[in-house]
Parts: C-alpha cells; structure tokens; sequence
C-alpha cells in the first residue's frame, strides 16, 4: 500500500504515539524538547511528518527543507513496524519529493569500543542501501561526532558549509 503523509501538529490523533516514540528513538542528549520542534515546525524551520500505512502509523520525519538540500533531523520507525520496509519507504518517499536536492542525515561515527558499535555499523550499512554515500565530513555535537551522509556522492566540505549556513533560516 502507498503510503500516505500528514503533517505533525498537536491535534494529529497519533501526536502522542509521536512524541513518545521521538523519546524512545532519540536519546535525552539528541533530543529538541517536543516543544520546541513544534515551534520550529510553526516558523517553518523544520518540517515535521508523519507516515502511515493506510491507518496505520508507520512512522515520522522531522527535517529542513532547503534550496541547497533537505537535512534529515529526525527519522523513527513505529516499534511495531520495524524490519517491514517502512524506512526505506519514507526515504524513498523524500528522495522523490526533492529530486534535485541532496539529503542530508548524521549518523554516528563508526568507533569498535562503542558500546553501540554494531548498531552504528547497522545504521550506516541501512542508509547506504537507501542510496547514501558516506562524505568523511564530520559533525560534533555535545562529545558525540557524526558522520554526514548524503543521497549526492560528491557532497563536500563547502557544501556542508553552505547548507548549514541556510539550515536555521526560514521558508519563505
């Protein structure tokens, strides 16, 4: 079945299986206060979505949509949903959207004495299959560093730069 998508808003009948999946998802150091996405999905910063499959919550995307890209902030797949084919779909569902515009996601960076270093390689290995190639630029963000990846193979340093230098403005 296609998927379908609604854009994310206190009223949403599904707000709440949102917000308590974004808290399962991300870690309390990842996280915007639920709050705050909702203000910054108001201005027009981000853009938050949720997916279902016919009724059936899927999932959600919470991103900046830019000229020069779409940055993907936060992407979680329903508990009940994993391993189905969902994320996929929902990356699928932005490639085509945005065409003409890289996508951008961090993932964290691959380090063995992780404790989380299977699931890192897991992650990185998922976005790949989903057409991301890793760009060796690299993020910190409080004592974490991230690798960015993008959908456009040639991505480099200027033009990470340039797109986080558009990614807080708003829409216009």
């Amino acid at each position: 079945m296609k998927l379908t998508v609604k854009k994310i808003h206190r009223n949403l009948p599904d707000y709440k299986k949102i917000k308590a999946l974004y808290k399962r998802a991300f870690p309390k150091e990842e996280r915007f206060p639920a709050g705050i996405l909702q203000i910054l999905a108001v201005l027009n910063i981000f853009d938050g979505l949720a997916y279902y499959d016919g009724k059936q919550f899927c999932g959600f995307l919470y991103s900046i949509v830019r000229e020069k890209g779409v940055w993907l902030m936060y992407l979680a797949v329903d508990d009940n949903m994993r391993s189905k084919g969902y994320g996929s779909r929902i990356l699928a569902y932005v490639k085509k959207k945005y065409p003409d515009r890289p996508v951008i996601l961090e993932v964290e960076e691959p380090d063995d004495s992780a404790e989380n270093a299977e699931q890192r390689r897991r992650r990185i290995a998922f976005y790949k299959r989903n057409g991301f190639y890793e760009t060796k630029q690299y993020i910190k963000i409080r004592s974490v560093r991230y690798e960015i990846m993008s959908t456009e193979e040639g991505f480099t340093a200027e033009d990470f730069r340039d797109l986080r230098k558009e990614m807080f403005r708003r829409k216009s």
